[in-house]
């Protein structure tokens, strides 16, 4: 089995190590501010999803994220956003961001984002004041009800279908074209493709039956296996050439994101 914050860490890590090594030479710059120029950019862009379509005129300047994940395509393509969601596990030093982010912030120059706690839902008066441009949620479980009030502060970016079935192709390019740097978020996924199967698709990996899962001693079910619609197991099974067995019965019409699902 493979511990499923050790891959989250991996894949949010690889990402910004890439667009750190990718952007060195770029003027890092916040969404608070005019963002660098980039190819894929478009006068409008109408993007689908889950529920309908979102249409984004120009290039976003003030961008948020919520839900875990999002926030680290526009910091991958060298933009702070204005607001993310705060981080509630894996942050050792509890000031809701994770190191790698910590890191990339840092390095690009710009203002700490303001945090939203989502542990009881969206604040959505909270990401209302940070006056986004857009909001990128490609990676998330919204509701209709949640997207609906979010899209009243602005444009705002889901999942194609599936509640937390991005992959981190599916995320990367429906954010970034939320971001109306499209073109770059294709670039992104070609080098983040290299570097996982080229240098950490080992070959005991590829041969191995994986089971994403994730552990908490101090949770009342200590272990929890994770579904495999989501963008950590798909990515992880990715890099294998054999599926993790059936663990649970899969609901002939599941009406929200459960957290156990069939492989």
């Amino acid at each position: 089995m493979f511990h499923i914050r050790s891959f989250a860490a991996f894949f949010g890590a690889a990402a910004l190590l890439l667009a750190g090594c990718s952007t060195q030479s770029s003027s890092p710059s916040s969404s608070s501010d005019s963002a660098t120029a980039s190819s894929g950019s478009a006068e409008s862009v109408t993007i689908t999803h889950a529920f309908g379509t979102t249409t984004i005129t120009g290039k976003p300047q003030r961008i948020a994220t919520v839900a875990w994940g999002n926030a680290e395509v526009p910091l991958a393509l060298g933009v702070v956003p204005v607001g993310m969601a705060k981080a509630t596990w894996g942050d050792d030093d509890g000031d809701g961001i994770l190191p790698w982010v910590k890191e990339r912030i840092s390095k690009l120059g710009g203002d700490t984002p303001v945090l939203f706690d989502e542990t009881d839902g969206l604040p959505f008066e909270q990401i209302a004041d940070t006056h986004p441009d857009v909001i990128l949620a490609a990676y998330s479980g919204l509701s209709k009800e949640d997207y609906s009030q979010l899209s009243k502060i602005a444009p705002t970016v889901v999942y194609k279908s599936v509640p937390w079935g991005a992959d981190y192709k599916e995320m990367i390019e429906m954010d970034s074209t939320g971001m109306g740097r499209p073109d770059d978020g294709k670039q992104l996924i070609t080098k983040l493709d290299t570097l996982v199967h080229d240098e950490f698709a080992y070959p005991a990996w590829r041969t191995s039956a994986p089971e994403p899962h994730h552990v908490d001693a101090s949770a009342a079910t200590p272990l929890r296996l994770s579904r495999c619609s989501t963008t950590l197991a798909l990515d992880f099974l990715s890099l294998s050439n054999r599926s993790a067995p059936n663990l649970l019965p899969t609901p002939a019409q599941p009406a929200a994101p459960a957290f156990f699902h069939n492989c």
